[in-house]
């Protein structure tokens, strides 16, 4: 279960002396947002290991043009 799975959950519930539900939907509102930085620290990992492939693949090819005599 994911954060905003979590926070559709509290959605429907409602907690005792929590008289105009501010409570519940500042819990909600914490949990979305931790749903988003969640999802945005999983994109920037990906673009972090594209980022290290396309590295490694630079240095690759540098060093097989530098293996077969050829100046870079």
């Amino acid at each position: 279960m994911n954060a905003n799975e979590i926070a559709d959950g509290l959605a429907q519930m409602h907690i005792e002396k929590d008289v105009n539900g501010l409570f519940n939907k500042r819990i909600q509102n914490m949990l979305r947002q931790f749903g988003l930085a969640e999802s945005i620290i999983k994109q920037q990992q990906l673009e972090i290991e594209a980022l290290k492939l396309q590295l490694h693949t630079t240095l690759t090819n540098r060093d097989l043009r530098t293996y077969d005599g050829k100046r870079t």
